[in-house]
């Protein structure tokens, strides 16, 4: 799904490039943005899985990503960031990423 996101936003870029009047290349605008999208959700999900802790709420049945009670378990990661603080690396990561090899 994040890899048809990317090539919208791609597309969009083209689109908004055209009507500024800028020599746009749209397989360059897609492709670029296709491949930021895609790796962007990876490296949300690689640092999700690994830095951000998950628990699991024995009495509710559900998956969480913080401890409340005494009886939910630690089922992944390590707790190091919240989602909150994984999101802003991975925009930041693929930010840097994407300055490097721009079209």
């Amino acid at each position: 799904m994040s890899m048809l996101g990317g090539s919208l936003i791609g597309f969009g870029a083209y689109l908004i490039d055209t009507l500024s009047g800028f020599d746009a290349r749209p397989i360059a605008c897609i492709l670029f943005g296709t491949i930021l999208g895609t790796t962007g959700s990876i490296i949300d999900s690689v640092l999700g899985a690994t830095l951000q802790v998950t628990y699991f709420d024995e009495e509710k049945k559900v998956i969480s990503a913080n401890s409340l009670k005494r009886n939910a378990k630690k089922i992944a990661g390590m707790d190091i960031l919240s989602n909150t603080q994984v999101n802003l690396v991975s925009v930041m990561m693929t930010s840097a990423l994407g300055f490097c090899i721009g079209p």
